[in-house]
């Protein structure tokens, strides 16, 4: 893998959790300074980036695999549940996320199971059409804009912008960590400065469209902003459009977290990498989103303490997968 390629695949991956944790806990942290916390994120994540980049990749010891094992099909379980939860919402065909996870798993199955490779160059595709797709988005929703309520500092103090600041760090982290323990691959800064960037630009639009306070109360701020938009007056719901073009990342990240996992679950055992322990990952995450489902909680409540799990991940970038 190159390191564009490897750059491309790490902001892909965290563009899929960043709907869910942004901005909605922003906004309630920070009310109209929203994209402040996201861009006190950005230090934090340059700094992540380059001392990652000076780190060897070695070969995890099978209490370190066993450990990030656990951790990858939490995150796996989270991730199906909360792709499927969005689907239902923005697309709205079954009340149900549970059909729209069956059909998320189809797709990220095969991609879990070929080549490390191929999935790393299909992000080097899949990144440029997702990142124009979000832009004629907020293009679209220009006139919906006020930029005055992104001027309330009222509410900016350290634990608040820390506290707004946190899940788009954890989203970085884990963004940044993946591609190592997936393929022993080696991300820069570069992503972690862009899904803060990124999440920077989302908070400001939801806020500065929708105001401080209904972001905040709402689970998907940026598709209600897009539900009443329409591209040149032709396509309307472009709620809809993004959520169909969104199942890049999705499936992508869906795809490194069940090889990760499995290949982690083998070397913990002892076993041959192969099929059988991604398979078996893949039906535990399924169980894991039935479970999480089941709850009848809130997606980014259920996930930000997995995603939290990526801090622990620092402990151990020291003893993750070898360069495939």
């Amino acid at each position: 893998m190159t390191e564009r390629q490897t750059n491309a695949a790490a902001t892909l991956i965290g563009l899929s959790p960043l709907l869910y944790l942004v901005p909605g806990a922003q906004a309630r942290a920070l009310g109209g300074a929203a994209w402040i916390g996201c861009l006190g994120a950005l230090p934090v994540l340059a700094l992540f980036g380059w001392l990652l980049k000076k780190r060897p990749v070695r070969t995890p010891g099978r209490l370190a695999a066993a450990g990030l094992a656990l951790w990858l099909m939490a995150a796996a379980a989270a991730v199906l549940h909360g792709c499927a939860a969005r689907y239902s919402t923005a697309v709205g065909v079954f009340r149900s996320p549970i059909p729209y996870a069956v059909l998320l798993l189809l797709t990220a199955v095969p991609a879990a199971l070929s080549r490390k490779k191929a999935l790393f160059r299909a992000s080097e595709v899949f990144l440029p059409v997702v990142l124009a797709l979000l832009g004629v988005v907020l293009l679209c929703a220009a006139k919906q804009l006020r930029p005055a309520r992104l001027i309330d500092l009222t509410s900016v103090t350290l634990p608040n912008a820390a506290r707004a600041a946190l899940p788009v760090c954890c989203v970085g982290l884990a963004a940044l960590v993946l591609p190592r323990v997936y393929a022993g691959a080696q991300p820069g800064a570069a992503p972690g400065i862009g899904l803060a960037g990124i999440a920077g630009l989302l908070c400001a639009a939801a806020v500065s469209a929708l105001g401080a306070p209904m972001t905040a109360q709402l689970a998907l701020p940026v598709f209600t902003l897009l539900r009443n938009l329409s591209l040149l007056h032709t396509v309307e719901r472009l709620d809809a459009l993004m959520a169909a073009v969104w199942i890049l990342p999705d499936v992508t990240l869906l795809a490194l977290l069940l090889r990760a996992g499995g290949d982690s679950a083998a070397r913990a055992l002892a076993l041959p990498q192969g099929r059988a322990p991604v398979l078996v990952t893949a039906a535990l995450a399924a169980g894991g989103a039935v479970l999480i489902n089941a709850q009848g909680q809130g997606f980014p409540e259920r996930f930000a303490p997995v995603l939290a799990g990526g801090l622990a991940a620092i402990a151990l970038l020291t003893s993750v997968q070898k360069r495939a």
